[in-house]
């Protein structure tokens, strides 16, 4: 039987300071048996943001728009079906690029939530594509199903 279970990602604060390149998957609240999360710095000198206020940030990059990314993958025998994206706030929201397998499906206009429904991913990737502001996640919501 195929079950179907609900995780949040979601960096609990207390402390400010940035991804390593290994999985980040429990620095998120998530089991790292079951997701790899990986941060990628690409343009800006710093990885992806983990700040003391418990949000996680994706870096501008000023010249080209190629900012800091989150990738995040389930293991084998699992599929991701939806996820939703909590921005802080409207304001830091604007420019998230959503990729799913590898191929881009969407760009977050500045509305402080985004549903990506039956998305039947084994990944996906977040990154900065703006070049003047940050982007700020509260939480990503993820549902996935487990044979």
């Amino acid at each position: 039987t195929v079950t179907e279970k609900t995780v949040t990602a979601k960096y609990p604060g207390g402390t400010t300071g940035n991804m390593g390149d290994s999985n980040e998957a429990a620095t998120l609240g998530l089991d790292a048996t079951v997701f790899t999360v990986i941060g990628n710095k690409c343009t800006p000198s710093n990885n992806v943001g983990l700040n003391q206020n418990g949000d996680f940030r994706l870096y501008h990059d000023s010249s080209a728009g190629n900012g800091t990314e989150l990738t995040i993958s389930v293991a084998a025998g699992r599929t991701i079906k939806s996820i939703k994206i909590t921005f802080t706030s409207a304001s830091y929201a604007a420019n998230c690029q959503i990729s799913v397998n590898g191929a881009p499906v969407k760009t977050s206009d500045g509305t402080s939530t985004v549903l990506e429904s039956d998305i039947n991913a084994s990944s996906f990737v977040l990154k900065n594509v703006g070049t003047t502001k940050q982007i700020r996640i509260a939480s990503i919501e993820i549902v996935y199903t487990e044979a």
